[in-house]
């Protein structure tokens, strides 16, 4: 396989289908997308074949580390992901190994007390498939940051974003409507200059934020 071809195969599962995120709610990553562990699965046999053919993987290691100022344990899992490299088919040449690390709580502390989950392995080898898929480009886009859990894909978004003129843009949290003296944030407009622009189709790609907005100021 050339270097043109792996790159455009890398690629070829990046982005996934927005139905397989999910915005995460609570704890370090709130903000940031959950990808489905089904849809890697889905990529990996779109891609590359069925499990056994055309991908698999081998745990390497298991260790757990007690935490025995909370009475926790915790279990870590090493595996390594091989994919078939199809442009030999007569041959059985494979891809990798892509190493990847998962982790979870085997005993956990919780409002109803100490406890052990016996989803522990099953998540840790989620986490670790994933980490070793995405050397292979899977979901790529959304470790690169191109996906606002919010507002969407951010390239789609700077297309709107044209097609509608440059009547408003977004900058992060903040969105700007054009005026006379040029782009103004929405926040330092009234209710009522609000109320009056809420239903320009121009804008209609930021009218959920400046209803938002007049939610707020009523």
């Amino acid at each position: 396989m050339d270097k043109q071809t792996s790159i455009e195969l890398f690629r070829v599962q990046a982005r996934p289908p927005q139905e397989a995120l999910k915005t995460i709610e609570f704890g370090r990553l709130k903000g940031k997308s959950d990808i489905n562990p089904q849809w890697r699965i889905e990529a990996l046999t779109e891609t590359y074949g069925l499990y056994g053919l055309g991908w698999f993987v081998q745990i390497k290691d298991t260790t757990t580390i007690d935490l025995p100022e909370t009475q926790e344990k915790m279990l870590f899992l090493t595996l390594e992901l091989f994919v078939r490299d199809w442009s030999t088919p007569e041959e059985y040449k494979w891809f990798g190994p892509a190493l990847g690390i998962g982790g979870d709580y085997i005993i956990v502390r919780d409002k109803n007390g100490v406890h052990g989950n016996d989803e522990a392995y099953a998540m840790a080898m989620t986490d670790a498939l994933g980490k070793a898929a995405k050397l292979f480009g899977i979901a790529n886009d959304i470790y690169r940051g191109k996906f606002d859990s919010k507002y969407g894909w951010r390239d789609q978004i700077e297309k709107r974003q044209e097609l509608n003129n440059a009547n408003w843009k977004r900058d992060g949290e903040n969105v700007y409507v054009l005026g006379q003296k040029g782009f103004v944030d929405i926040k330092n407009l009234s209710i009522e200059q609000l109320k009056a622009i809420v239903n320009f189709p121009k804008l209609a790609g930021i009218k959920a934020d400046m209803e938002r907005r007049i939610k707020e100021l009523e």
